[in-house]
Parts: structure tokens; C-alpha cells; sequence
């Protein structure tokens, strides 16, 4: 911000006549309206007015003489959505509230807390916690596991040097999957839990919807034979119901089609975000935070399991817009 000369919030304030900032406006220290710090920026970049948000009740008056204020927790924050225009786009907002959580603290050991706010238990959702051996090699746990054995049984913990080599070779290999056209839509069409193709679906509906239409003709004749006594009162009323429970039975038809082509369009939108931003990372050599953000959601972890004499286990990624796309075993 001082690099680019870009004037703090309390010097804009006293620029546009606020007396409270007055002292910014000293001539004899004229850089001191770019002297930035960093509580300043914290609070601008965990702040949701930017996204297009108001939000109220962040503290209230304890005592109105005084003017004595207390901060309210998060939870209590009156929150209206989309009250004017935002200045960021929720996700980049998201992502960087993501990328404050993941934050390492200091630590003595070198090793970075790369996944720290990614990786959780795949039995009981709790997240995994970095740990070091005597021999200071590093590993991740479930400490719910021994905190509550009785809602996590099993124990869930990895190496973190095998955690990180499959995790890179994870990326690699949607990158190269999501880069081949027949490969990228047959998982679309598999994830989004279809079993036939878009069009096939399309042209069931548009059958469905000719028959309603029919339907709807039939009905109307109907009335008008009753109207003019060519039709008994019995047969127009055996007649109407059968009709009206077909038309009954389509719509239920067409709804369900409708949600399926609606599940399939949000899963091929959210796969071609997942592809373009996978793009780059063909060839990875080395994960950061940034690009475990931005990919990836969470990473599950299994227990160890004994199969056929060896011992597995099971990583699930869970990747941004699309899920989970596939789980391996370790």
C-alpha cells in the first residue's frame, strides 16, 4: 500500500472534513497518510460490507451516558445481503478468509503446516492435527479419536511426506484427466449421477410434455361433449379423473427430468471452473497454500485398513465446484 501511495482509511477521513483525524493532516510529515498497519488491513480483508453486505449490531451501547460500546460476538450480527455493490467477488472473498484460517503460527520444527485447515477425519469430520515423532518426523491426527473413542473408533493419521506426494500426484492426475474432452464429459455425465446422455433426457421430456398438452385437449373436448349431453355423467366423470391422474403423473415425471438436467448443467459449470483452474498445474513440483486453497475444499482421511495381507488407505480430496471426483487408496 506505501508503494503504491495509497492514502490509510483514517487520512481519507480526515480529508473529507472528519475533525476526529485532523492530526493527518501535518505538513511537516506528508507521508505519514500512507503509513499503513497491520490491524488496518486485517480487519479490510475479513470485512463482508465489501462483497455487497451490511452489516449491523457489531456492538452495542452499555451505557447510553457514557457511550460506553461492547463488541457483540458473529453470531449475533444482523447481516442483509446485497445491499449495494460490492466491491470483491464472494469468492475471492471466501478464499482469502480460507487462506487467514490457514495461516501457520511460529512453530520449532521446520516443517510448514501446509494442509492446516483442509484435512479432516473421514469418520467424524474433526480436523487433523500436526504432529511430530522423537525422530522429528512429521505426521498428521485425529486427537477427537482419543478424546471420544466412542464417536471416532478408529484411529486416522498420515505421514506427512506421504500425505504431500499423493496430494501432488492427486493434482496432477485430474489436471491430465480434466484436460481430455471425452475423459471430462463422461465424468460429468457419470458424477452428476445420470445414467443416459443430456439429449436423450431432453427429447423424454419434450414426449412428456406433448402428452400433457394432449392431456389438456382431451380434457377440454371432454367438457365440451358433457356440456352438449353426448356423454354420461358416469363416463365423463371416469373419463376426467383418469385424465387428470396422468396429467398428475407426468408433472412428477417432467420434475424429476428437469432436476436431472438442471444437477447436470451446475456439475459441468462447476467442472469447467475445476479444469480452467487446474489448468496450470500439469506439471506441479511443489504445493502451496494458495493453490491447496484454490483447488481443493478438503481432503478426508481414512483409517488403515488391512486388504489382501497389505495395509491401505483411503485419501478422498474433495475439490472445489465439482466434490468429490474420485477416492484412492494409499
Amino acid at each position: 500500500m506505501r508503494a503504491f501511495r495509497i492514502i490509510n482509511p483514517s487520512a481519507y477521513k480526515a480529508k473529507n472534513g472528519d475533525t476526529r483525524f485532523s492530526r493527518y493532516n501535518d505538513n511537516q510529515n506528508p507521508d505519514k497518510v500512507f503509513e499503513w498497519c497491520y490491524a488496518t488491513i486485517q480487519i479490510i480483508l475479513q470485512d463482508r460490507v465489501y462483497t455487497g453486505d451490511m452489516v449491523n449490531h457489531k456492538c452495542e451501547i452499555v451505557n447510553y451516558k457514557t457511550k460506553e460500546r461492547q463488541n457483540q460476538p458473529k453470531e449475533q450480527f444482523i447481516v442483509v445481503p446485497n445491499t449495494h455493490e460490492p466491491l470483491v467477488s464472494r469468492e475471492d472473498f471466501e478464499q482469502v478468509q480460507m487462506l487467514i484460517k490457514a495461516r501457520p503460527s511460529p512453530s520449532v520444527y521446520e516443517t510448514e503446516n501446509l494442509f492446516r485447515g483442509v484435512l479432516v477425519c473421514s469418520e467424524c469430520g474433526h480436523s487433523l492435527s500436526m504432529a511430530h515423532r522423537r525422530d522429528k518426523r512429521t505426521f498428521y491426527r485425529c486427537m477427537h479419536h482419543y478424546r471420544h473413542p466412542d464417536e471416532c473408533m478408529h484411529t486416522h493419521a498420515i505421514f506427512y511426506d506421504d500425505l504431500y506426494k499423493a496430494v501432488l500426484e492427486r493434482i496432477r492426475a485430474t489436471a491430465r484427466l480434466l484436460q481430455d474432452d471425452e475423459a471430462f464429459y463422461r465424468l460429468v455425465e457419470e458424477k452428476a449421477g445420470l445414467d443416459t446422455s443430456e439429449m436423450h433426457l431432453m427429447q423424454e421430456r419434450d414426449k412428456l410434455k406433448r402428452r400433457q398438452q394432449e392431456l389438456s385437449t382431451l380434457l377440454f373436448k371432454l367438457f365440451e361433449d358433457h356440456a352438449a349431453g353426448l356423454i354420461s355423467d358416469a363416463n365423463y366423470v371416469s373419463f376426467t379423473n383418469r385424465y387428470q391422474s396422468e396429467q398428475t403423473e407426468i408433472q412428477g415425471k417432467i420434475a424429476v427430468l428437469d432436476a436431472k438436467l438442471e444437477q447436470q448443467v451446475d456439475y459441468q459449470v462447476g467442472a469447467e471452473q475445476l479444469r480452467q483452474a487446474i489448468s496450470d498445474y500439469l506439471n506441479i513440483e511443489t504445493l502451496t497454500p494458495f493453490i491447496l486453497n484454490k483447488l481443493i475444499e478438503k481432503i478426508q482421511v481414512g483409517c488403515v485398513e488391512k486388504i489382501n495381507g497389505q495395509a491401505v488407505q483411503e485419501i478422498t480430496i474433495v475439490w472445489r465446484f465439482t466434490g468429490v471426483v474420485s477416492s484412492e487408496q494409499m
